[in-house]
């Protein structure tokens, strides 16, 4: 495990530094999409941009479902570590999933002058611990 996250943490710090070497030499709002837009040949240039901003929605949505995912699973784990009787079903999983979105659907519509309290709490935890 420790190796593994030592490789992972490098190759991703990899990834990283060029993202931000591309960034400072080209800095666009739009993001990778851009990049490709000026990066690529001026033939494939709208195709490959396309293609991007299209991997990069599908993988942002992904990442959403799964976090839900594994917050929901954290969740019922924790139940059933305090209460052994109680079996996961598919079901229940699928419900908290919809309400861990529900509940950040609802935070960022309805509660956007919380955030700015959560994010200071947050870096004074992260300080303190």
């Amino acid at each position: 495990m420790i190796y593994s996250w030592i490789a992972i943490s490098i190759v991703s710090l990899a990834v990283a530094y060029s993202m931000a070497e591309i960034c400072s030499a080209y800095p666009l709002a739009g993001g990778q999409y851009s990049w490709v837009a000026v990066l690529a040949p001026p033939r494939y240039a709208r195709a490959a941009s396309w293609a991007t901003g299209w991997f990069m929605i599908t993988g942002i949505l992904a990442m959403g479902a799964t976090n839900n995912f594994i917050g929901a699973n954290f969740i019922l784990g924790q139940v059933q570590l305090t209460h052994p009787a109680f079996v996961i079903q598919r079901w229940q999983v699928v419900l908290l999933s919809y309400l861990i979105a529900a509940a950040g659907v609802f935070l960022n519509v309805a509660g956007p002058h919380l955030l700015d309290k959560l994010s200071k709490a947050a870096i004074i935890w992260n300080m303190v611990a």
